[in-house]
């Protein structure tokens, strides 16, 4: 299966988003804000998909784009 980052501050949310990821077979990594998922996607390889929350302190979706 692919590789998912999501990006969501809100931690019970971003559990919820993995858990139900991971279950279909996916590899998951998190960013709680748009600042980590900068230095996640300048540190490691391409995801296949972001899920991304568009309204976020720090740096939010729209950001991002």
């Amino acid at each position: 299966m692919g590789r998912i980052l999501v990006v969501e501050d809100s931690s019970a949310i971003r559990l919820l988003i993995r858990r139900r990821l991971e279950m279909a077979g996916h590899q998951v990594e998190e960013a709680a804000n748009g600042l980590e998922a900068l230095d996640q996607l300048g540190s490691t390889a391409e995801p296949d998909l972001i899920v991304l929350d568009e309204s976020m302190p720090v740096l939010d979706g729209a950001g991002l784009r």
